[in-house]
């Protein structure tokens, strides 16, 4: 577990998002039997990622695991929370120190500092 990943967090969270969600198109048909009337018909799915596809978006889900283990494995519930806020959410300093209690939004970051300089 590194700072560097943990930062990564939301633009890995983002990138499976991607490369799981499902596509729509949309075609025009006809009955099969008479009247042959024309309508439209919806098709969606999952693209196959193929080969590499997979083996990437399996890393990327043990790498989401990861950093999720090493918050959960916080000791206290405040450096939890305070960690989940601003890495995992991507809270401004503003909205954390309002959500924490801490007295200030340098005071929730420069704690912040402290807890990845203690644990990482």
């Amino acid at each position: 577990m590194t700072k560097d990943l943990l930062e990564d967090y939301p633009h890995i969270c983002r990138r499976i998002k991607r490369m799981e969600e499902a596509v729509m198109d949309s075609v025009e048909g006809s009955s099969s039997e008479f009247p042959y009337t024309k309508h439209t018909i919806s098709v969606q799915g999952v693209p196959e990622p193929g080969p590499d596809g997979e083996a990437a978006l399996r890393e990327l889900w043990a790498k989401r695991r990861e950093i999720e283990q090493w918050v959960e494995a916080l000791p206290t519930e405040r450096e939890r929370a305070l960690v989940e806020l601003h890495a995992l959410k991507g809270l401004r300093w503003a909205a954390v120190f309002r959500e924490t209690g801490y007295r200030s939004p340098d005071a929730a970051r420069k704690q912040y500092e402290r807890i990845l300089k203690k644990y990482l």
